[in-house]
């Protein structure tokens, strides 16, 4: 049987994770975030996951979101995952190794958003989002451009807890950077400004792995 293959998009929170990640979609690509995966849970439980982890800007235990994302991949038909966020740290980073062997998924490529804390800090407090379609727009854009409904601002796009999740992130991201950089499985793209042709160069070539 064919391996499944997964592709790990990492970066600071406002690095551009989700938009990267529609835009390297196709029919046979299914995308994982933290907000795919508790939309899935029951209501009870996504209530919750919501409260008392995303709204506080704070990670969901670290057995308890690997063992979502390989329930994810394995009851899926798609061949290809583009897991956002993920991994977020280095216990994650050894917990995924082991559970793609076991459930036999290949890891491609890790792609990292490098964007400066500036930069994201300002796109944290400027953004909205579909919380359908899981894709960020500036706040002047009121209505998702892929589906046309409302876009929101997250609860947890405020200064304080923005704040705190980028130094944290910050701490752990070098960690798994240094991983994969070792395992010439890390791709670097320069999240802090646009470039329209080099980037549709980079996904042309992802879409091929």
């Amino acid at each position: 049987m064919n391996k499944k293959k997964a592709i790990f998009v990492i970066g600071l929170p406002g690095s551009g994770k989700s938009t990267l990640s529609s835009r390297l979609t196709d029919e046979n690509t299914d995308i994982i975030s933290s907000g795919i995966l508790i939309s899935k849970l029951s209501n009870p439980n996504q209530k919750y996951y919501i409260d008392n982890y995303v709204n506080l800007g704070i990670d969901i235990p670290d057995n308890i979101y690997c063992n979502w994302i390989i329930s994810f991949i394995n009851q899926s038909n798609k061949r290809k995952f583009i897991i956002e966020g993920f991994p977020s740290n280095y216990k994650q980073v050894i917990i995924a190794k082991k559970m793609f062997e076991s459930s036999n998924v290949s890891l491609e490529k890790v792609l990292y958003l490098n964007i400066s804390k500036e930069n994201a800090m300002i796109r944290l407090l400027n953004r909205r989002v579909c919380q359908i379609c899981n894709i960020s727009f500036s706040n002047s854009i009121l209505k998702c451009t892929n589906c046309g409904r409302k876009t929101t601002i997250r609860q947890d796009d405020n200064f304080k807890i923005a704040t705190n999740r980028l130094i944290n992130y910050s701490k752990s991201l070098n960690e798994v950077k240094k991983y994969y950089y070792d395992k010439n499985l890390l791709i670097e793209i320069n999240a802090n400004e646009s470039s329209e042709k080099k980037n549709k160069k980079l996904i042309k070539q992802i879409k091929r792995l």
